[in-house]
């Protein structure tokens, strides 16, 4: 866990904004528990989308953490490290951020709410971005192997 934290891939307020508006729609489940009557809609329709988006990201972002190993970072590594293709990896070049925007996703459908689908946008539009960043660094430092992985596997699904 030494080096947790890495180097921002992009300019530090966006980067910093966009892990608060992705910790922000996380918890907004918190909120709805505590006071649902501020959602616009509560139903159990809500709970059924909600589970199965769960279902779905929660296990794509533990793959992913799993799959990058001590590779895994907040940011850019500033180590020496090998380019990940396996594991979920060899289905999308973003599992973590994929199933991070499907997590926010089940976010918004829980916690039917203007401040949550703004955060959630925020989130997607922000990591985008920053994906976008780092996969400029990816092509830089891996070069021919990058680019031959990137041919291969999609961005995100």
């Amino acid at each position: 866990m030494k080096y947790l934290i890495g180097k921002s891939p992009v300019a530090k307020p966006l980067f910093v904004l966009s892990k608060l508006c992705l910790f922000v729609c996380v918890s907004f489940p918190l909120i709805k528990l505590y006071n649902s009557s501020i959602m616009l809609y509560d139903g159990p329709l809500n709970n059924i989308i909600t589970s199965i988006l769960l279902l779905i990201g929660a296990p794509i972002v533990a793959g992913g953490v799993i799959s990058l190993g001590s590779s895994t970072r907040v940011g850019l590594p500033e180590e020496k490290t090998k380019l990940k293709t396996d594991g979920l990896y060899g289905i999308s070049r973003n599992p973590i951020y994929l199933g991070g925007f499907i997590l926010c996703l089940a976010s918004c459908a829980f916690a039917l709410h203007i401040v949550n689908f703004i955060c959630a946008a925020t989130t997607m539009i922000f990591h985008h971005q920053i994906v976008l960043a780092e996969e400029t660094f990816l092509e830089n430092k891996f070069k021919d192997e990058w680019l031959e992985y990137r041919g291969k596997v999609r961005r995100y699904l």
